[in-house]
C-alpha cells in the first residue's frame, strides 16, 4: 500500500518538483523460530530543482522499517529495524542529440543504521558516493 503527494512548479527557466511518499508492506516471514507477520512502513521526501535545460540539483531523505533478514542481521530473528538515508546530488545535461539529452552527475549520501547493527555496517553512519550517466527524451513544449 502506498500514498504520495507531489508539488511541481515551473517559473521561467526554473522547474521545482517535490514528492512526499509513504509505503506499507505486509508479508509473512519464515524464520528458524517460526512464521510471523511482518509489517513495515517507509517515508520518503525528495526535491529536484532544474535550472534551464542544463543544471539539476536534487535532495532526498528516507526512513524505513526493515526486517532483520533484509539487513543480513540473522542474529535478530523477527526484529524490525529503522534505517535512514539522506542524499544530495547534481546532474549536468548536454545538448540534445537525436531527441535525447545525455547527462552526467553524481551524488553523496549518508546511510544510518541503529546501534545494534553498527558492527555489521562498520559504524552507525556509512557514506556513499555515486557517479552516473543518464539519457532522457527532450522536454516537450506545451
Amino acid at each position: 500500500m502506498s500514498a504520495s503527494a507531489t508539488y511541481h512548479r515551473t517559473t521561467g527557466e526554473k522547474t521545482w518538483a517535490t514528492t512526499l511518499a509513504w509505503g506499507h508492506n505486509s508479508e509473512k516471514e519464515q524464520e528458524p523460530t517460526g512464521e510471523f507477520a511482518v509489517r513495515t512502513n517507509a517515508l520518503m521526501l525528495e526535491s529536484t530543482l532544474m535550472l534551464g535545460d542544463v543544471h539539476t540539483w536534487f535532495a532526498r531523505g528516507e526512513i524505513a522499517g526493515k526486517p532483520a533478514h533484509d539487513l543480513h542481521a540473522h542474529e535478530f530473528p523477527g526484529r524490525i529495524f529503522t534505517i535512514g538515508k539522506t542524499q544530495l546530488g547534481y546532474a549536468r545535461s548536454f545538448p540534445a542529440w537525436r531527441s535525447l539529452v545525455p547527462a552526467i552527475g553524481g551524488s553523496f549520501s549518508l546511510n544510518f543504521v541503529p546501534e545494534e547493527l553498527k558492527v555489521q555496517y562498520d559504524g552507525r553512519v556509512r557514506p556513499g558516493l555515486a557517479v552516473f550517466v543518464s539519457i532522457r527524451p527532450v522536454r516537450h513544449a506545451m
